[in-house]
């Protein structure tokens, strides 16, 4: 009996949302840490049978840059593309990441991908100062 509860014990922490001391670390890891303005957001949901899948394209200009791995400036414009998953029955987790919306102004921990866009390094406190 022991055994079973243990492994039960170990999945709900492998699947428990992330302690505010890892999003700090994932914060402090990535590449870019910039204060963006959304100037706009499109998205597009595409219904599953367990629920969503939002796939967000923002374009925002940076307006201050803590670091840049990439080299950005002020006054540069990015395109930030990411994903996110609603499912019908909420899952233990991550928080997800937030949809962005037009005219938002606001933190961003980011990683640049090979296509030249860049997504959310921090997962849901990606655009949350912490």
């Amino acid at each position: 009996m022991r055994p079973l509860l243990a492994f039960v014990l170990t999945l709900t922490a492998l699947h428990a949302e992330l302690s505010p001391d890892h999003y700090r670390r994932l914060q402090a890891e990535a590449p870019e840490a910039l204060q963006i303005m959304v100037e706009k957001v499109e998205s597009k949901v595409t219904p599953g049978k367990d629920g969503t899948d939002t796939e967000v394209t923002a374009i925002a200009k940076v307006k201050g840059v803590t670091r840049s791995a990439s080299g950005l400036k002020v006054d540069a414009t990015i395109t930030i593309h990411y994903h996110v998953i609603q499912h019908v029955i909420p899952l233990p987790g991550p928080s997800p990441v937030p949809v962005l919306t037009q005219g938002q102004a606001t933190v961003a921990f980011l990683q640049k991908d090979q296509a030249g866009q860049y997504a959310p390094a921090a997962r849901g406190m990606s655009f949350t100062q912490l």
